[in-house]
């Protein structure tokens, strides 16, 4: 299943997501976008 994600066939639910997140103790933006998009948009506020 997360080969199909990393491979861009499929893409998580928004529940699934807030899973990961969950597990991984983090955040669904840390998820969904790159660490340096999250520091530009934290700069750009």
């Amino acid at each position: 299943m997360v080969n199909s994600y990393v491979r861009n066939r499929t893409q998580p639910s928004i529940e699934t997501l807030y899973k990961i997140a969950s597990i991984l103790d983090v955040d669904v933006d840390e998820l969904l976008y790159s660490k340096n998009d999250i520091e530009n948009i934290i700069n750009k506020q």
